[in-house]
């Protein structure tokens, strides 16, 4: 077996690290939308224009559609640059997963902080949490798999 066709492990962790990164900065970034967009939160003290900006984030990332394609791109991207690699879907859809796992802990982090500060409290959250992310890891795998194996595919 030709070991010059499997991407080097560095480069594979790099890019998982990559999708973990992207998924949190998701999750983190919706809360915080909607948490500004809010009369009721962190919206109620600032001004329309940021919360009006805040909203149009919010309707952007919080409906489902855009949680489900979030695996996609981090697919895509874990498939790495040469569209022959092997062990580009097995990466890719662990990107996926990742990448959903850590939006959906960010999502929840965020929000909790955002409600009650310092100690984090998230027993309210837990079983929302636990369904997200039971439900996103395999979907994010089959997903990002998914993306990998049409980058990789062959023109």
């Amino acid at each position: 077996m030709n070991r010059a066709a499997w991407p080097s492990r560095r480069d594979v962790a790099a890019r998982l690290l990559l999708a973990l990164v992207l998924g949190a900065a998701f999750g983190a970034t919706t809360s915080l939308a909607n948490d500004l967009s809010s009369a009721f939160g962190l919206g109620a003290d600032v001004p329309d224009g940021v919360r009006d900006a805040a909203r149009v984030v919010s309707l952007a990332l919080g409906p489902v559609y855009s949680w489900v394609l979030l695996p996609l791109p981090l697919g895509w991207l874990l498939a790495g640059s040469s569209a022959t690699r092997r062990g580009a879907v097995p990466a890719a859809a662990a990107g996926g997963a990742l990448g959903v796992a850590a939006a959906v802990l960010a999502y929840y982090v965020s929000d909790a902080l955002l409600a009650t500060g310092l100690p984090l409290d998230l027993s309210g959250d837990s079983s929302a949490l636990a369904l997200w992310t039971a439900v996103g890891v395999p979907g994010g795998a089959v997903l990002g798999g998914l993306a990998g194996a049409v980058r990789r595919r062959p023109s």
